[in-house]
C-alpha cells in the first residue's frame, strides 16, 4: 500500500486492481488513467507484458513523443510484431503508438489513435485481409500504409499497384528475417528508410555550425534566366514523392522541357511512383528505358537498380558494379552525366538524407548550368540540399512552387 501512501497526498485519484483481467476490464470502461503502475509478478501474465498490451491497445494512454513519426502496426503474429517494434523503436525518430492483430481491432484503434503511418500484414484474422482493410481505411483517412508481409506473389503485387493508383503513397516490403540472419540489419534499415520516405515527416534541423553561403540566394524573378535550357535533371530522396507531386502537378499545358528524375526508392516500386505522379501530372510521366531518345515534354523516372545517365540526347542505363555501396538509384551519376550539357542544363536537388549528387551539382554549376536547391522551409530532410549549398553548387534556393513557376517561364 506504499503507492497509496505516496500518491494520495499529491491529489491522485487511485484505482487498485489485483489481476491483468481486472486492469483491462477497467480500461474498456473508457477510463483514461494518466499513469499505469504494475507489479511484475501477476496471476496470469507478467506486468511487463501487461504494459505492452495496454500500450498497444490503448495508445491514447501512452501518446507518442512530440515530433516523432507515429507508427501503428497491424500484425497478428506476436513474434513478427515484436521484431517490427524492435526495428522501428531502434530509430529515435519513430515511435510505435499501438498495434492490432486484426481488422476489427485496427478500426477500433483508429477511432482515437492518429498515426502518421500504418504497417499492414496481408494475412490477418477476421473478415478482411490486409488489402481489404487498407482500402477501407483509405476511404476515410489519408494515412500512408506500408504492406509488410512474407507473401509476395504477382497477384499480390498487382493488388498493391491497384491500391496505389487509387489512393496516395503505399509500399510493399518483405517481412524482415530472423534477427540472427545476416540480412536482418539491411532489411531493418530499408523498413526505416521507407517509413521516413513515405511519411515525408519534417525532422528537426541538423545542428551544424553557421555557414556563410556565397553566391547563393533566394529566387528573384528578374534575376533568374536560362532561356537556352534543353534538359532538366532532378535528384530527390526522403519525402520525395510528395515534393515531386507538388512540382509536377503544375507544369503549363505547353510544357516542353524534358525532365529526368532520380528518386531513391526500392526496386520494384518505380512503376508505382510513375502511377502516383501520373495521377496528378498533366504531361507524360514514364519509367526511363535504356537507349531511348529523350523527348520534350516528358518526365522520366530512373530505374532503382540501374545507373541512369544522359548522353547525346539519349538515356543510358547501366548495371551498378558488384562492390557498389552508394545510393540506388544514384543522383551523382545522373548529375555527372549532365555536366557535358553545360549551360543547356538545369540541375535541381530536393529533399533527402545524405549528400548524393551534391558534388556533381557543383560541377554542373561550374560548367554553366543553372542549379537550384529546394528551400529549407519546405524540406522533409534538408541533407542533400544543405550539402550542395555548402559546397557552393547551388545558385538559387526556391520553394517547390517557385521551381515549377521558373521552369514554366523558361519553357
Amino acid at each position: 500500500m506504499y503507492i497509496k501512501f505516496l500518491l494520495e497526498p499529491e491529489g491522485y485519484n487511485l484505482i487498485f486492481v489485483e489481476t491483468d483481467a481486472q486492469a483491462i476490464s477497467i480500461l474498456n470502461e473508457e477510463l483514461k488513467p494518466e499513469i499505469v503502475i504494475s507489479d511484475i509478478i501477476m496471476p496470469d501474465i507478467d506486468g511487463i507484458e501487461l504494459c505492452r498490451i495496454i500500450k498497444g491497445s490503448y495508445p491514447e494512454i501512452f501518446p507518442a513523443e512530440v515530433g516523432k513519426i507515429k507508427a501503428l502496426l497491424v500484425e497478428d503474429s506476436p513474434i513478427k510484431r515484436e521484431i517490427l517494434i524492435h526495428i522501428l523503436k531502434s530509430d529515435n525518430e519513430i515511435d510505435v503508438i499501438g498495434y492490432a492483430p486484426d481488422s476489427a481491432s485496427t478500426l477500433k484503434l483508429l477511432e482515437t489513435a492518429k498515426p502518421d503511418v500504418i504497417t499492414m500484414d496481408i494475412n490477418i484474422p477476421g473478415d478482411m485481409n490486409g488489402f481489404d482493410l487498407t482500402q477501407l481505411i483509405l476511404k476515410t483517412k489519408s494515412i500512408p500504409i506500408v504492406i509488410i508481409s512474407s507473401l509476395r506473389t504477382e497477384a499480390n503485387k498487382r493488388e498493391i499497384e491497384d491500391a496505389m493508383s487509387r489512393r496516395g503513397a503505399l509500399y510493399f516490403l518483405v517481412s524482415p528475417p530472423s534477427p540472427w540472419n545476416q540480412e536482418f540489419e539491411k532489411s531493418a534499415q530499408e523498413i526505416i528508410r521507407i517509413i521516413k520516405l513515405i511519411t515525408g515527416k519534417k525532422m528537426p534541423p541538423i545542428e551544424t555550425k553557421t555557414t556563410t553561403i556565397n553566391n547563393t540566394h533566394s529566387v528573384l524573378k528578374q534575376d533568374v534566366t536560362c532561356s537556352h535550357a534543353k534538359i532538366v535533371v532532378i535528384g530527390v530522396s526522403t519525402g520525395g514523392p510528395q515534393i515531386l507531386q507538388r512540382i509536377f502537378s503544375r507544369p503549363s499545358p505547353s510544357f516542353q522541357l524534358p525532365i529526368i528524375a532520380v528518386q531513391h526508392i526500392s526496386k520494384g516500386f518505380e512503376e508505382i511512383t510513375v502511377r502516383l505522379l501520373s495521377s496528378s501530372c498533366p504531361i507524360l510521366v514514364k519509367l526511363a528505358e535504356d537507349n531511348e531518345i529523350i523527348k520534350n515534354g516528358c518526365i522520366y523516372i530512373a530505374s532503382a537498380d540501374k545507373i541512369t545517365e544522359i548522353k547525346n540526347n539519349r538515356i543510358v542505363l547501366m548495371p551498378f558494379p558488384e562492390n557498389y555501396t552508394g545510393y540506388k538509384p544514384s543522383v551523382s551519376h545522373l548529375f555527372e552525366s549532365a555536366v557535358s550539357y553545360g549551360g543547356n542544363a538545369i540541375g535541381i536537388i530536393l529533399t533527402g538524407m545524405g549528400s548524393d549528387g551534391a558534388a556533381e551539382l557543383k560541377k554542373m554549376r561550374d560548367s554553366g548550368a543553372v542549379t537550384i536547391a529546394q528551400n529549407k522551409e519546405s524540406f522533409a530532410v534538408f541533407g542533400m540540399p544543405k550539402e550542395a549549398i555548402n559546397l557552393g553548387g547551388v545558385k538559387y534556393v526556391m520553394s517547390p512552387e517557385e521551381i515549377i513557376d521558373y521552369l514554366n517561364e523558361v519553357n
